[in-house]
């Protein structure tokens, strides 16, 4: 009971957070954002000249939205372009897309399935069972995460007009590896494995040439056990190449199953950006591949967006 009421009560307070953030400034934004970047990195953020990963993250999702990135970042919406880009045998197949959770045939489903919002990363439910669920309490989760938007909550703006839906997809395994590439102007650079993430979340990050790489992103445990470099390797890594050109960085998440690679999702904003490297200095070392020289939204431009209904 503690445990429901304490999901609940931060329920609430994201959605009072979220409506106070809907009516910040730029200037407001960026402060926010600095005092909570504080608190993580224990710096600020250099808004006119960002050097590290973590600052470029910050000013890419403020100041660098755009329709491409808001279609990729659409859990759906992204699977024509990537069709278009490597071919629809790389999609996890689906079962349905829906509007609204009534709207959801659980009587047609498989016992089996994977179920998440379109518009954000964190509603994502894995079903190994659907006999075992309880539908009344699923359904509040998901009257939930529709409500949330993460341009109004965390600033991400290129999630703004994602509209939010219902996606089921198929199960292709249970507790599968997730691998993530982490590519700078549609060069992948570093990719990191994912274990179990349900539970006791841990992380390993590797070079292109499979040797571990000299650093940890996030306070993740490290995997202890020996991670083989996957046989289809060379096709993920040319999977993120064509998936990654034409942006300046983007992480492109895959899953490798029966040797079969499966496109995951596009992620431009890796941790919101409050994410700590140890150690500090490859933080910079990352920054330094980001050329982010590109052109920024300014003040009005941001304002006339985060007020367009």
């Amino acid at each position: 009971m503690f445990a429901k009421l304490k999901e609940v009560h931060e329920q609430c307070r994201v959605l009072r957070l979220q409506k106070r953030h809907s009516s910040f400034s730029l200037e407001q934004i960026e402060d926010s954002l600095d005092q909570q970047y504080l608190s993580v990195c224990g710096r600020k953020i250099d808004w006119q000249n960002p050097k590290s990963f973590t600052e470029k993250t910050n000013v890419y999702k403020v100041h660098h939205y755009n329709e491409l990135k808001s279609r990729c970042a659409d859990k759906y919406e992204v699977r024509a372009w990537v069709e278009e880009k490597i071919g629809k045998d790389h999609l996890i197949p689906v079962y349905g897309l829906y509007e609204d959770f009534e709207d959801i045939r659980f009587d047609d489903l498989p016992d089996r399935f994977v179920m998440k919002c379109t518009h954000d990363c964190n509603s994502t439910t894995i079903v190994e069972d659907k006999n075992s669920l309880c539908l009344s309490a699923l359904k509040k989760r998901y009257d939930y995460f529709k409500k949330v938007n993460l341009a109004y909550l965390n600033f991400e703006l290129h999630y703004k007009n994602i509209k939010p839906r219902i996606l089921i997809e198929e199960s292709i395994g249970s507790n599968i590896d997730d691998y993530k590439f982490l590519c700078f102007g549609g060069s992948p650079y570093y990719c990191w494995v994912d274990k179990d993430r349900l539970s006791d979340h841990k992380r390993m990050v590797f070079d292109m040439e499979w040797n571990e790489a000299p650093f940890q992103i996030g306070t993740y445990k490290k995997i202890r056990e020996r991670i083989e470099r996957p046989e289809n390797f060379d096709e993920m890594v040319e999977i993120a190449k064509k998936l990654s050109a034409g942006f300046s960085q983007v992480r492109v998440d895959l899953y490798s199953e029966k040797g079969v690679v499966y496109f995951g999702e596009m992620t431009f904003t890796t941790a919101n950006g409050m994410i700590r490297f140890f150690p500090e200095e490859y933080d910079f070392q990352l920054g330094d591949l980001w050329n982010l020289e590109t052109e920024r939204k300014n003040s009005d431009e941001i304002k006339a967006y985060l007020s367009d209904e």
